[in-house]
């Protein structure tokens, strides 16, 4: 495999956690320090530099380079090309998969770079307002810790948190135009075996290629707890076949009145008001209706926003439910009810058409529950109007937008095992891995690959 094409090789570094700094972030001399500041407003701290910024503080320390393979005498190990081929295959693990860790590098349309940009300016003030924010909840953090006579390390570490957070809300948008540039090496420190990864964004909200990235790790981390909700309920004998107190998987969906007078961040922040309500609603009649068995009943909560008929939005839930037989005209009084007490008026809400059907895969559900998280593209490939979507990453910035019952995502294996049966050992690398020969001269795969094309 080819060496990985970065804006500069040579400058690349580790974090004290072996994660690497971005290439934008690694100069020969420190950057000006940034100062957040918004019309009308003082001027808070200036941020550390990006090299302060990237690092973080961990219990391991630096791991340097890759430790050679030393054998009982001391001497290096003889792994012979037969046992390790030179392009590895992929990672056999639920959450490493090529979709996901290994995704292709996919160009943004000049359309979508230029519609971005206007996004950018629409949400530059709500931005900067969270970036002051972190910057003031930083020096209050850590003035406290201070004065209770903590570490001065401890102290600074919650200050550095909220200055990356900070910064990453000021350069958020300038890390979706170049994601997937940079990437990174993988490395099983059991073997000494590596796959080069791409180092993304993750701003689902904003990045097309990493919005189906996370959705898919998402059903993934779904269809692990799905299966041990089932079988927990499986054991204590609540699915029992041909019983008419028997559980099942059931799929809820609950939409919100679309009315002229509620604006885009109106309609968003009032369904996620009446989905507390709803959530409480339906606790209650679990308790009376399940009883002991209630520590069994498992929920998850996806969100979802379209832009609707009038284009304003149209957000959504969509529920995946592990319960007793519930009525549908009791789900319906509750989600009204709900509505009514958010701020919908009754009118609106007698034309609210809730949906509930049971489910027969655990795939189809997985797809149906997590599909999207904003559907920004328009079915004649026209980008939703960027002051609505503004207004949507604005109310969603800082929300759950899926949510479970308690337990549900917790303690699930979801490390990386690598081919050699190890499991959680990788650590990250801006270099190739390099594999010990018999004559102890190290030679990393990117090298044996351009050898053998010049051979051939």
């Amino acid at each position: 495999m080819a060496r990985s094409k970065s804006k500069d090789a040579g400058a690349c570094k580790l974090t004290p956690c072996g994660t690497p700094l971005r290439a934008d972030s690694v100069r020969s001399q420190a950057p000006a320090p940034l100062v957040l500041t918004s019309p009308g407003a003082s001027a808070p701290d200036p941020l550390p530099p990006a090299s302060e910024l990237g690092g973080c503080s961990g219990p391991q320390g630096c791991k340097p380079a890759q430790p050679a393979l030393l054998g009982p005498a001391g001497g290096p190990v003889a792994i012979s090309p037969q046992t390790r081929s030179d392009v590895l295959g992929p990672t056999p693990s639920s959450l490493d998969t090529p979709d996901i860790t290994r995704p292709e590098r996919h160009p943004i349309e000049p359309t979508r770079r230029a519609w971005l940009g206007v996004v950018e300016r629409e949400t530059n003030a709500h931005r900067i307002g969270k970036a002051q924010h972190h910057s003031r909840r930083g020096e209050e953090l850590r003035n406290a810790r201070l004065a209770e006579g903590q570490s001065w390390e401890h102290a600074q570490s919650g200050l550095w948190w909220h200055r990356r957070r900070a910064e990453g809300h000021v350069h958020r948008f300038d890390r979706v135009n170049e994601c997937g540039e940079d990437s990174f090496w993988l490395i099983c420190e059991a073997c000494g075996s590596g796959r080069e990864r791409r180092l993304a964004c993750r701003a689902g909200l904003l990045c097309l290629s990493c919005r189906s990235l996370l959705q898919q790790e998402k059903r993934r981390r779904f269809l692990l707890g799905r299966q041990r909700a089932v079988d927990a309920a499986e054991a204590a004998g609540l699915m029992i076949p041909c019983s008419r107190k028997r559980w099942t998987e059931k799929f809820l969906t609950l939409p919100a009145p679309q009315c002229r007078e509620h604006g885009v961040a109106d309609r968003i922040e009032m369904i996620f008001a009446a989905w507390v309500l709803m959530l409480k609603s339906l606790n209650r009649w679990f308790l009376g209706i399940a009883g002991y068995a209630k520590k069994f009943v498992a929920w998850v909560r996806n969100f979802e926003w379209t832009p609707g008929q009038d284009g304003a939005g149209h957000p959504h839930f969509h529920i995946w439910l592990l319960c007793p037989f519930i009525d549908e005209e009791l789900l319906r009084h509750f989600w009204r009810c709900a509505l009514r007490t958010a701020g919908y008026s009754k009118e609106s809400t007698c034309w609210c058409i809730l949906k509930i059907n049971q489910v027969w895969t655990p795939d189809g559900a997985a797809r149906e529950l997590i599909k999207y998280m904003t559907k920004d593209i328009l079915p004649d490939r026209r980008q939703v109007a960027p002051d609505v979507f503004a207004r949507v990453y604005e109310t969603l910035d800082g929300r759950r937008l899926m949510q479970s019952s308690a337990g549900f995502f917790s303690k699930l294996d979801v490390r990386l095992r690598c081919e050699c049966g190890a499991v959680g050992c990788f650590r990250r690398s801006s270099t190739p891995p390099v594999d010990q020969t018999i004559d102890g001269k190290g030679t990393s795969s990117a090298q044996r690959a351009g050898a053998a094309e010049e051979g051939s």
